[in-house]
């Protein structure tokens, strides 16, 4: 495996050399995707630098993607993945699955997964939704792509709401299936803003990546026809498998409400697909 020289008279920081060079064997096809790293003793004795260097190189690598820690096994080269753009459109009012649209259209397998329905009385969530009173339920559930985790989501809604939802939760379009049995006129979308965070232990551990990693968080407010609020959500998305891209409506589009459909693929499956204009 050759390597780029490292400085020490450099102003580069050692470990940032050590990095550039483990990445150039990378991008120079020294090592493909799914190839082992050499261990940490070797490549320092390589770099003729020393271990602790060289740990900190390959922990750069490991949060930025490029490099996979598989427990018991080694470090290995991370197959490359392009984040999977979802479009919003910004026209106000409308609910759109916007995630499970891009998902159907690229064909991909996916499941989202009920983890937790539990009691949690956040007072904030509480304000937010307008409930002065009964319990508040937050129920979480987990995006599986392909069998891997993508994204976390949280839902807090009212108690005798989340029972329904729990009930008749489905694995292809989570909680919606059910608000549109209970809410067949439509739901619209009061507000969603967009951050970044990084990750949590709890979270990391989830969606299998390294605490600390970059999450794209979304979080909104949805409420029925009359405006009445009914669910709050919060979405933290591996920042490597997402992007959200906004799309602003043409002048001759307007600014129509138009709901979500949840349509039904002909063999016992549903989706989420939006209406048109």
């Amino acid at each position: 495996m050759r390597h780029e020289p490292v400085r020490r008279n450099s102003a580069t920081p050692l470990y940032r050399q050590a990095r550039l060079s483990i990445l150039s064997s990378i991008t120079g096809g020294d090592l493909a995707p799914g190839d082992k790293l050499p261990s940490v003793a070797k490549l320092a004795a390589e770099l003729g630098i020393n271990r602790l260097t060289v740990r900190r190189a390959v922990e750069e690598l490991t949060r930025e993607g490029v490099l996979l820690v598989r427990q018991g096994a080694g470090t290995f080269v991370a197959e490359p993945h392009r984040p999977m753009p979802v479009t919003i459109s910004l026209s106000p009012g409308q609910l759109r699955d916007h995630l499970r649209y891009e998902l159907d259209a690229r064909e991909h397998d996916y499941q989202d997964v009920l983890l937790e329905h539990s009691e949690d009385d956040n007072p904030d969530i509480r304000r937010e939704l307008k409930m002065t009173r009964g319990k508040l339920c937050r129920l979480d559930s987990l995006l599986l792509v392909g069998g891997e985790p993508w994204m976390l989501s949280s839902s807090w809604v009212s108690w005798s709401l989340s029972k329904t939802i729990a009930e008749n939760w489905h694995e292809r379009v989570g909680p919606y299936a059910a608000l549109e049995q209970k809410y067949p006129d439509s739901l619209l979308m009061v507000w969603r803003s967009f951050s970044a965070e990084a990750a949590t232990v709890g979270d990391a551990e989830i969606l299998d990546v390294p605490a600390g990693s970059p999450l794209l968080v979304r979080e909104g407010l949805t409420s029925d026809l009359a405006g009445e609020p009914i669910l709050r959500t919060r979405r933290r998305a591996r920042g490597d498998r997402f992007t959200f891209v906004l799309r602003y409506p043409r002048p001759d589009e307007g600014c129509q409400l138009t709901p979500a459909t949840i349509v039904s693929t002909g063999d016992g499956d549903m989706r989420a697909e939006p209406s048109a204009n």
